[in-house]
């Protein structure tokens, strides 16, 4: 459904996902849009990139992925929305405006792994731009993978880029 909305169209596809889930998808939507054509490059911002077969649980502590696993077997089907601090936010109207904002998940998306069809970003180009502050450690094995690969761009970012 997510690709067919960029079917034929001038669009990109959209950034500042701050949910794991919601990464994955993009990344799957990315490898089949980059294989037909209509994509032209891809920007990642501190961000998950799964490789083939990953999950999105597979980035979250053990605890987490227990625990959400356990509410899913219970017939529960959402995972509720991460604090805000989660993103290092501390100024109490910041933390107030992101967790409005913030909404359940379906809990099933964490457990269902990625499909790659293609090798991500061939004939594209490939940016990762990596948060200083607030530094999220969740993101440091995507970062040490990309970092080592000379055919990304790799960015550090000083600036804080939540609200």
């Amino acid at each position: 459904m997510l690709i067919a909305q960029f079917a034929g169209r001038q669009l990109t596809v959209p950034g500042g996902c701050r949910q794991a889930a919601a990464r994955v998808v993009l990344r799957g939507a990315a490898d089949r849009l980059a294989a037909s054509g209509k994509l032209r490059s891809l920007i990642y911002v501190d961000a998950f990139v799964p490789s083939e077969g990953e999950k999105a649980s597979d980035y979250m502590p053990e605890e987490a992925r227990t625990k959400l696993a356990a509410t899913l077997a219970m017939g529960d089907p959402a995972y509720p929305p991460i604090r805000a601090e989660f993103f290092g936010l501390e100024q109490p109207e910041d933390v107030a405006w992101v967790q409005a904002r913030l909404t359940a998940q379906p809990a099933a998306n964490y457990f269902q792994p990625i499909r790659l069809d293609n090798r991500l970003g061939v004939g594209i180009r490939r940016s990762y731009v990596a948060c200083q502050s607030p530094r999220l450690p969740v993101f440091d094995s995507a970062k040490a993978r990309i970092r080592a690969d000379a055919s990304w761009i790799y960015q550090d970012c000083k600036r804080d880029t939540m609200p």
